[in-house]
C-alpha cells in the first residue's frame, strides 16, 4: 500500500497540520518513502448522518432499491469524500450486514427497520407495528447488530403525501421503547415534523430528524440532555412541485424562516447538528443549504465531519486512528461547491480518487 504525506490546512478547525499515512493508519511523524497527497486543504472523512441505502425515490415516494443500487451508491458516496455514514431507516437488515461485515471503506451505523405504525409512512418499505410492539421490535433490531433504530413519530395517516402529519404513538409507548433501548445499549432517531418534537426529547430520543415542529424552547433541553439535529434540508426544503396546492408553498416558506432562525441558535447553545442527505440530497448540498439557512461555513463543515463523528463515536483526524480523510485544492469554506470536487479521497489508508 502507497503511503502518503498530506500538509495543509485541517479543517474546521482551521489550522496548519501535516500527517503521514502507512498501513491505514495516521501518523504525526515522518514515515519514509511517503509520497504527496494532492490537495490543500483537509477534512476528516464526509459523514451522511441521515441516509437510506436502500431506498430510492419513487413517484409517491420512496421505494425499496434493488441490490445494485447499494453497491452503486456506496462507491458513490465513497467517491465523493462521503466514508461514513448512519443508514436512518430500512426495509430490511442490509444496513446491518453492512455495519456488520464492512461496506469497503466506509462506516455504515444501522438504525435498522423502520419503527412506524400502520398506514404512517411510505407503502412497501416497513412492516407496521403498535404502540405495544415497540420496545421488542426495537430491541429486536439491535439483538440482530443495529446500535441505532428509526422512530417514525409522525406521519400524514396512510402515507398522503402533502397531507397534514399526526402523531404515530402515545408518549409513554415511545417512553418505553427508548428505555428499552437505552438499557440494551443502543440510541434513538426519531422522525418528527410536529410541536411533538419535545415530547419525544422529553421522553430520551437521541436525535431529531428533520424537526420542522421544533422551537427554541426544545433546543434548549436538547442541548441540556444531549440531544442532537439532523435538519435535512435537502429534503424539508426542497422544491414545490409543479401544480402543487398552494398552502405547499406557504409551508415551505415558513420552513425556511424557520431554520434560518434556529439552525444558527441550535449551532450557538451547543446542539450537535449533522448533514443528512435523506433520499433527495447529498453531503455537499446539505453543507451549502445549513451555510444559506445562517450557519458559519466552520460550522457547517464541522457536522459533516468532526461534529457527526463524534456524536456518532467514529474517530476523525488524530495520531493513531484509520487513514478517512479528504483532500480539496480550494478552500471549502470559502464555497461549499468544493465539496463536490475532492483532489483526494484516502479510505482506511488506500487512495479511493
Amino acid at each position: 500500500m502507497t503511503r502518503w504525506r498530506v500538509a495543509g490546512t485541517q479543517l474546521p478547525e482551521g489550522a496548519e497540520a501535516s500527517w503521514w499515512i502507512a498501513d491505514g493508519i495516521l501518523h504525526d511523524t515522518p514515515v519514509a518513502d511517503a509520497q504527496d497527497l494532492p490537495g490543500r486543504w483537509m477534512l476528516p472523512g464526509l459523514v451522511d448522518a441521515h441516509c437510506h441505502l436502500t431506498l430510492i425515490g419513487g413517484e409517491t415516494g420512496p421505494v425499496p432499491a434493488p441490490p445494485e443500487h447499494v453497491t452503486a451508491l456506496l462507491a458513490e458516496l465513497r467517491a465523493s469524500g462521503v466514508l461514513a455514514l448512519r443508514d436512518t431507516g430500512a426495509p430490511d437488515d442490509t444496513a446491518i450486514r453492512l455495519s456488520l461485515e464492512g461496506a469497503d471503506g466506509i462506516d455504515v451505523v444501522a438504525c435498522g427497520r423502520f419503527l412506524a405504525a400502520r398506514g404512517r409512512y411510505f407503502p412497501g418499505v416497513y412492516l407496521p407495528v403498535t404502540g405495544e410492539e415497540l420496545p421488542a421490535a426495537a430491541t429486536a433490531e439491535l439483538a440482530a447488530g443495529a446500535t441505532w433504530v428509526k422512530l417514525v413519530a409522525d406521519f400524514p395517516p396512510q402515507g398522503r403525501i402533502g397531507a397534514m402529519p399526526e402523531p404515530s404513538f402515545d408518549i409513554g409507548d415511545v417512553r418505553r421503547l427508548v428505555d428499552a433501548v437505552h438499557a440494551a445499549g443502543g440510541r434513538v432517531a426519531a422522525h418528527v415534523t410536529l410541536p411533538i418534537a419535545r415530547e419525544l426529547v422529553e421522553a430520551g430520543v437521541d436525535t431529531i430528524e428533520h424537526g420542522t415542529g421544533l422551537d427554541e424552547g426544545t433546543l434548549q433541553l436538547m442541548a441540556q440532555r444531549g440531544g442532537a439535529w439532523t435538519p435535512t434540508l435537502s429534503a424539508v426544503l426542497a422544491p414545490v412541485p409543479l401544480g402543487a396546492p398552494a398552502e405547499w408553498a406557504t409551508r415551505k416558506a415558513e420552513r425556511v424562516e424557520l431554520m434560518q432562525r434556529l439552525v444558527p441558535q441550535a449551532q450557538r447553545i451547543g446542539v450537535p447538528i449533522l448533514t443528512g442527505s435523506d433520499v433527495v440530497g447529498t453531503v455537499a448540498g446539505e453543507v451549502a443549504r445549513l451555510v444559506e439557512v445562517g450557519l458559519p461555513p466552520a460550522a457547517a463543515l464541522a457536522a459533516a465531519t468532526t461534529s457527526a463523528r463524534s456524536y456518532l463515536g467514529l474517530p476523525a483526524l488524530s495520531a493513531g486512528s484509520p487513514a478517512d480523510l479528504v483532500t480539496y485544492d480550494a478552500d471549502p469554506r470559502d464555497d461549499p461547491e468544493v465539496l463536490r470536487h475532492p483532489a483526494a479521497v484516502v479510505s482506511r489508508g488506500r487512495r479511493v480518487r
